[in-house]
């Protein structure tokens, strides 16, 4: 459980350096696990011990893996590297809306339509905007979006994405 100063993501990191600047350098990988009744698999027989991959998959009837890719421009080899290593079925890009779609944001979005995988964009921080700049953001986001497709779509023929892909429809 988080405690909204990123208590829970600092589960993920690997590196000191990592914890240090709080920003993932490398692969970072997690699962969850489902019973066949949708609910987590969460309790260990032993108070305050994390269950292993071992253990989730053994209780769990369905897993979901996330994988914590590096956002900061100085490790996009290594963001590049786990898509198209861990070959994901989603992505979910998150994008702070105190400072919008800049830099890498763009980038990794660019990245992720370019190969073809269905992406979710979640808008951060949506508390420290005023509520026109979160809807400027999400325009902006959507129509952005929709240029990297056009352009893939033109260049990339028999690719997992066409123009006519209904999986990369617009929610919001």
């Amino acid at each position: 459980m988080d405690d909204g100063r990123g208590k829970a993501r600092v589960n993920l990191f690997r590196h000191q350096h990592e914890k240090e600047s709080g920003r993932t350098s490398s692969v970072g990988m997690e699962i969850l696990g489902y019973t066949s009744t949708s609910e987590p698999v969460l309790k260990s027989q032993v108070s305050g011990r994390k269950l292993t991959w071992e253990e989730i998959s053994e209780k769990a009837s369905k897993v979901i893996s996330f994988i914590d890719l590096a956002g900061h421009e100085k490790y996009l080899r290594t963001t590049v590297f786990g898509l198209t290593g861990c070959a994901p079925d989603y992505i979910m890009l998150m994008v702070g809306g105190n400072a919008g779609l800049i830099g890498m944001s763009k980038e990794h979005l660019g990245v992720a339509v370019s190969l073809g995988v269905p992406v979710m964009v979640v808008i951060t921080k949506v508390d420290m905007v005023k509520i026109s700049a979160a809807f400027t953001l999400t325009s902006d986001t959507k129509e952005r979006f929709g240029r990297y497709r056009e352009t893939v779509a033109q260049n990339s023929e028999g690719r997992r994405m066409s123009q006519n892909s209904n999986v990369y429809r617009w929610h919001g």
